[in-house]
C-alpha cells in the first residue's frame, strides 16, 4: 500500500499500521474533504507527535486543569513579543507552567482523539514526508498499535454520544403531576430516565440535555417517550432555545478558550477553523454572535465580515466580535470599518469577552 493517495474510511488504520511495521520516520500528512488538515508524526514507526492546527495541545490541557489562564495568557504576550516561532507548549514547558508528563498526557489524548475521529471520516488525501519533525520536541515514542484500540473505543463513544439536531423548540418542564410524585417520592423510573428528568428544567433544550447528561440521541428520546407517556413531563410552548455563537478561528486553542469563557452562558458553541467552513454553517442557519479571528488561513476575518456585512446576507444583522493577536488603536479601526460590532485581542481574560459578548447580544 502507497502512501501518497487517497483514503476511505477504515483503511486509514490499514496506512498506520503500514508505517508501524515498516518503521517509518516522517509524518503522515492528511487533508479530509472538509480541507481540515492533520498531521501525525512517527520515528521508527512509533508516533512521537501530533498537529490539528496551531497550539493543538493547549486545549487538552485546559480540559484538565493542567494549564491555568493566566500562565497561558503570559505565555502568549511571551511568544507575541520575543518567541515567536516557538510553540506555546514549548514556552510553557520552559517556564515550568507545565510540566513534561503533562504534556505527554496532552499529546496521547490528542492522537487517540484524532485517530479515533480519521477511523470515522468518510475520505480524504494522505502524503508522506520522509524525515519530517514536530515543532515541539518531546523524548517520547507511543505504539500505533494502543492507540488504535484506544481510538475505536473513543470513536464508538462519539457514535453513540452523537449530539441531537439542532431543534429550537424543544424543550420540557416537568408536569404538576411529576412535581407532586417528586416531592411525594412515588416516581418508579429506569436510571437513565432519572438523569432525563433531573435534567429537564424548562429552559434547556433537547440537544442541551445531551450534551449536559452524555446520552445518546436516541436513548434520550426514549426516556422523553416514557416521561411524557407517564405524565411527568410537557412541552414549553415556545421554549426558549440556547443562543448560538459561532466561532471561526484556525486555532484549537482559541476554540477551547472562547467555549470555555462562554461556559456559564449557557450557549450552543460551534467552532470551525476557517471562512469556507463558516460559510457552510452560516447556509444552514444564523447564529446569535460570531466571534471571527482577523487572521485566518484562506482569508482576513476582515473580508469576511465585509462579505456577511454585504447585500441580502442573513447575517447583516448578526454582532460580530473579530478576534486579533494585535491590539493597536489602528487594528481597531478596521475591524470596525469592516463592519465588526466589537474587537477583542489576543490574549483576553474570560470574564471580558463575556462582558463583550453580553454587550453586543443586549
Amino acid at each position: 500500500m502507497g502512501l501518497t493517495g487517497s483514503f476511505r474510511g477504515l483503511s486509514i488504520t490499514e496506512m498506520l499500521q503500514l508505517i508501524r511495521m515498516s518503521k517509518k520516520t516522517g509524518a503522515l500528512r492528511i487533508t479530509l474533504v472538509d480541507n481540515t488538515r492533520h498531521t501525525i508524526y512517527f520515528r521508527a514507526g512509533q508516533v512521537i507527535g501530533v498537529e490539528c492546527g496551531r497550539d493543538s495541545l493547549i486545549p487538552f490541557l485546559l480540559e484538565r486543569g493542567l494549564l491555568s489562564n493566566d500562565d497561558l495568557n503570559a505565555a502568549i504576550s511571551q511568544q507575541k513579543s520575543s518567541s515567536r516561532r516557538a510553540p506555546l507548549e514549548q514556552i510553557l514547558l520552559d517556564s515550568g507552567a507545565v510540566t513534561r508528563d503533562d504534556l505527554v498526557q496532552a499529546l496521547t489524548s490528542h492522537a487517540e482523539e484524532t485517530i479515533g475521529a480519521l477511523i470515522q471520516e468518510g475520505g480524504g488525501t494522505i502524503s508522506f514526508e520522509d524525515g519530517a519533525q514536530p515543532q515541539l520536541k518531546l523524548e517520547i515514542a507511543l505504539d500505533i498499535h494502543n492507540l488504535l484500540m484506544a481510538a475505536s473505543v473513543k470513536a464508538d463513544e462519539a457514535l453513540r454520544d452523537r449530539t441531537l439536531p439542532y431543534v429550537p423548540t424543544d424543550v420540557y418542564a416537568h408536569s404538576g403531576q411529576g412535581k407532586t410524585a417528586f416531592a411525594e417520592k412515588t416516581m418508579r423510573l429506569w436510571v437513565d430516565h432519572w438523569r432525563v428528568f433531573l435534567a429537564i428544567d424548562g429552559n434547556r433544550t433537547l440537544r442541551a440535555i445531551s450534551e449536559k447528561i452524555q446520552v445518546a440521541p436516541d436513548e434520550l428520546m426514549k426516556g422523553i417517550a416514557a416521561l411524557l407517556t407517564l405524565g411527568y413531563i410537557e412541552p414549553v410552548a415556545g421554549g426558549r432555545a440556547r443562543r448560538i455563537a459561532l466561532v471561526v478561528d484556525e486555532s484549537a486553542m482559541v476554540q477551547k478558550l472562547v467555549q470555555m469563557a462562554l461556559a456559564e452562558e449557557d450557549m450552543e458553541i460551534e467552532s470551525v477553523s476557517d471562512a469556507d467552513s463558516a460559510h457552510r454553517v452560516l447556509a444552514e442557519r444564523t447564529p446569535d454572535v460570531i466571534l471571527m479571528n482577523v487572521a485566518l488561513p484562506d482569508t482576513s476575518g476582515y473580508r469576511l465580515c465585509r462579505q456577511l456585512r454585504g447585500g441580502d446576507s442573513p447575517c447583516n444583522g448578526v454582532p460580530i466580535i473579530l478576534l486579533s493577536a494585535r491590539d493597536t488603536p489602528q487594528d481597531e479601526k478596521l475591524a470596525i470599518h469592516a463592519g465588526a460590532t466589537a474587537f477583542v485581542s489576543l490574549p483576553f481574560a474570560p470574564e471580558s469577552l463575556r462582558n463583550t459578548v453580553r454587550s453586543v447580544l443586549s
